[in-house]
């Protein structure tokens, strides 16, 4: 389900997000500087407080998730796996925030031991993923998805 394509796509994110956020930076750090030399106090006052406001802003609420979804994504590609095998009882509508990922809960009942365990699976993802009363074998990193290996309607 994770491709070198989804690493891509994050990476360009957190470029453009640099870019922005450096972008702003230089504007207001230029304005601040402009009213210090031609001592214009609110000119200073008030670039200085749109600089730190604009460069918290921009981290918070752009660059931090695109840090997160990449360690995220790296996890997925380099952590350790494991296989489970059940079916799938329901799979939530509401996506949620989880280790940085958007994610929905998946209900499924495992063959071996016979227990219902709630996995994540990346909302980004939900189109390939099998619906309810699937019977599935899936890949997983944590209780995260990472893959379907197989999976089969029941009969």
């Amino acid at each position: 389900m994770y491709t070198e394509r989804d690493m891509e796509d994050i990476r360009r994110r957190i470029r453009r997000d640099w870019l922005a956020l450096a972008l702003a930076a230089i504007v207001l750090l230029a304005a601040y500087v402009a009213g210090m030399l031609l001592r214009v106090k609110p000119m200073m006052l008030a670039a200085g407080v749109l600089l730190v406001v604009a460069v918290i802003f921009l981290f918070l609420y752009f660059l931090l998730p695109d840090l997160r979804y990449r360690r995220f994504l790296m996890e997925m590609g380099e952590g350790l796996m494991r296989e489970a095998c059940g079916n799938v009882l329901s799979v939530s509508d509401e996506p949620e925030l989880q280790d940085g990922a958007r994610v929905q809960r998946v209900h499924l009942m495992l063959d071996e031991p016979r227990d219902e365990r709630i996995l994540y699976l990346n909302a980004s993802k939900r189109e390939r993923f099998p619906g309810a009363g699937t019977w599935v074998r899936l890949q997983l990193c944590g209780r995260h998805i990472a893959e379907v290996l197989e999976a089969r309607e029941p009969s």
